[in-house]
């Protein structure tokens, strides 16, 4: 793994305002050819939603008992509430209430800001790329890439992130990434710029790293008010290769990682994401002929 503790250079992803995804079909599709990721401004209801629900995220996930945890090698620990598409993002009873109930409600108003945002965006992107994209189903039928966003599967996840001043590795505060670079097995992910407690900025507590073409890996710098949206492998596997059959220019998956930072008021970094994955019945490239549910299913299972 490699330092990022050294990146000096900085990223801000352009911005789209949420009121223009119905007639930027061309300007959307440069920015992800060209980034493979951007940032939607004016998101109707999002920003008192992501202020209320992120403050109230690590107070809740500390003591729910559906949360589950990890442990990363540089001694970060990640807090995670999953939640499932329209249902309660909290199953069951927490036995702190109070912070449980303020974070559900708030949660709630985020997620729905989130989903409509997400429609929109995967309509954008279906005009964007414009092909009729001969995917083929577990039936063997075809559908366009647009049937195919309509059809993907969600997942979503609440995740809080600390790293106290004594658990960091006695090599120094950060140095390796928290978590290394990769590209998201997803469509896309539309995702929060993160919320820390009792900090200025979230750099207080992270890097957020992005490889840019080239091998470049630079810092993000990402608008709190702003929603991003970023392609992952899905469309690497299944839209990139009817582009370049097309002659056109493919769409760029975004390959990121993340580096925390050592607090000594152990503060922690709250985010959230709705990751957007292919059909469980589309077929899966290089995975002999089986779906995208059986290659999950697998996945989850340890076996492939």
């Amino acid at each position: 793994m490699l330092a990022f503790v050294n990146v000096a250079v900085s990223f801000a992803p352009s911005r789209v305002a949420y009121s223009d995804l119905k007639s930027t079909s061309h300007e959307l599709r440069d920015i992800l050819e060209r980034d493979g990721v951007v940032a939607i401004t004016d998101v109707p209801g999002f920003k008192t939603a992501r202020e209320e629900a992120l403050a109230a995220t690590s107070r809740c996930v500390a003591v729910h008992p559906g949360a589950s945890t990890r442990t990363f090698h540089d001694g970060t620990v990640r807090r995670t509430l999953a939640a499932v598409p329209e249902t309660n993002i909290l199953p069951g009873v927490s036995p702190d209430g109070a912070s449980c109930a303020t974070f559900e409600a708030a949660a709630t108003s985020l997620r729905a800001a989130t989903a409509d945002a997400t429609a929109a965006f995967s309509a954008a992107l279906g005009r964007a790329v414009d092909l009729p994209a001969p995917l083929l189903d577990a039936d063997d039928e075809d559908v366009t890439i647009s049937q195919m966003l309509d059809n993907a599967e969600v997942l979503e996840h609440f995740h809080s992130y600390t790293l106290p001043r004594a658990a960091a590795p006695p090599t120094g505060d950060g140095g390796v990434p928290t978590v290394d670079v990769h590209t998201d097995q997803g469509l896309f992910i539309a995702f929060t710029p993160a919320l820390v407690s009792g900090a200025s900025s979230p750099s207080d507590a992270a890097t957020f790293v992005i490889e840019q073409p080239g091998g470049r890996r630079v810092a993000a710098e990402l608008d709190p008010h702003t929603l991003i949206f970023m392609l992952g492998d899905g469309i690497e596997q299944l839209v990139n290769p009817h582009l370049r059959a097309a002659g056109r220019s493919p769409l760029r998956a975004v390959p990121h990682a993340v580096e925390m930072r050592a607090r000594a008021d152990g503060a922690a970094r709250a985010w959230y994401g709705r990751m957007v994955l292919p059909p469980a019945a589309l077929i899966a490239p290089d995975h002999g002929g089986a779906t995208y549910g059986r290659v999950r299913e697998l996945l989850k299972a340890g076996t492939t």
